[in-house]
């Protein structure tokens, strides 16, 4: 296995962990427990974070590929599209009537939730008002560009998870024009003076639009999560350059680890859930990206595995399915004739949810997603030799 090779498979077991920690943090949320308690607790009610991580991700995986493949923009954004939407859409229309079930459960459960909302109960009229804008944005995956003064809540309709699917592809439109400039930069093509002045002003643009730009829930708005994109772009080109060095691997992740200590200290986030112990988390994770034969699979043992890579091959249909099998989930348990605490509710949903998403992304995995990656690929290969690519 290539250095490269590995790099990705790493990267594949990290998402799994993602994934999952989505999923608990949903399912929990749906108990009715706080946040409150110790550390590990309060980073799995936290699960909005793991979402932050996915998005470093992409920025490190997407500039990977642009890097790579060296292909057209029409081809690239063909096969973007259909990685991501065939198993959106499927989902996003199945969730429309099981969006129904929603208030059913906030009633069945409200011995659960005094004096706090059922999670997204306080937005399903507000989707069921604003449907034919819901579905026409969702079909062009933009509805996260939808602010709450036109239709609140529109990047979480039906489907919850899905607004971040519109902040990756809003990111993947403008991801090759990125990393053209950074390349460029990278390369050393402009004097230090001229690239610190693009990178300034790139950022400045983009955080004023944020700024500027009514707001939208979640962040889905590509400006909104700019900064934690770059980090993964900025942290692509670091692993190439380090992955030739000679740095050793070991050395690189004391460097880390004592940055993250350093970060951590300073913010005061270092064992707290935030955008700061985001960027804590990521540095701690950040020597897999850069692993190399030699040494690589020992430091990646941990997220470089038969089943991390299983997990991380369908983490996608697990992030965007788990929603509804707890909609669903929760339904079933009500029709029990037992009333639930918080405590014993998470004892029986959390596991079920998480066995139950495993195996129904596994199925999506092999039935739409795989199949619709081809359809992608077949396709953006007739552009390929349409542009002569």
């Amino acid at each position: 296995m290539s250095g490269l090779e590995l790099r990705i498979s790493s990267i594949e077991g990290m998402r799994a962990v993602f994934a999952i920690w989505v999923v608990i943090h949903h399912a929990l949320s749906n108990t009715g427990l706080d946040k409150n308690g110790n550390v590990i607790w309060g980073y799995l009610r936290s699960g909005g974070y793991a979402v932050d991580l996915f998005v470093i991700i992409s920025g490190f995986v997407i500039f990977y590929l642009l890097d790579h493949k060296r292909e057209g923009y029409i081809p690239y954004l063909i096969r973007r599209f259909f990685r991501l939407f065939p198993v959106f859409f499927l989902l996003f229309i199945v969730a429309i009537p099981l969006s129904l079930l929603i208030p059913d459960n906030a009633n069945s459960y409200s011995h659960l939730f005094v004096g706090k909302n059922f999670p997204r109960v306080e937005y399903v009229q507000s989707w069921w008002e604003h449907i034919e804008l819901n579905i026409a944005a969702h079909f062009f995956m933009l509805h996260g560009i939808i602010p709450e003064v036109i239709a609140p809540g529109a990047p979480i309709a039906f489907l919850g998870p899905a607004w971040s699917i519109s902040l990756e592809w809003q990111f993947y439109i403008l991801a090759p024009a990125l990393f053209i400039l950074s390349s460029k930069i990278y390369r050393g093509c402009y004097s230090p003076s001229v690239s610190a002045l693009i990178i300034l002003s790139v950022t400045a643009l983009f955080l004023i639009v944020s700024k500027v730009y009514p707001h939208v829930i979640r962040g889905a708005f590509f400006p909104d999560h700019f900064v934690f994109f770059m980090l993964g772009w900025i942290s692509y080109f670091l692993s190439k350059e380090l992955s030739v060095s000679k740095i050793p691997l070991s050395s690189i992740f004391l460097i880390c680890f004592l940055l993250s200590m350093m970060v951590g200290i300073v913010s005061n986030a270092i064992l707290v859930p935030g955008p700061t112990g985001v960027i804590c988390i990521w540095l701690l994770l950040f020597p897999l990206t850069v692993s190399r034969n030699e040494d690589g699979l020992f430091y990646s043992a941990v997220f470089n595995n038969k089943v991390m890579n299983y997990l991380g091959r369908i983490s996608y249909s697990v992030y965007l399915s788990h929603v509804l099998v707890i909609v669903v989930l929760m339904k079933l348990i009500s029709y029990v004739p037992y009333t639930f605490g918080s405590v014993q509710l998470a004892v029986v949903l959390v596991p079920l949810t998480v066995i139950v998403t495993v195996v129904l992304s596994h199925i999506l995995y092999i039935c739409i997603e795989n199949p619709g990656m081809k359809i992608g690929k077949k396709i953006a290969s007739k552009f390929d030799r349409r542009l002569g690519c």
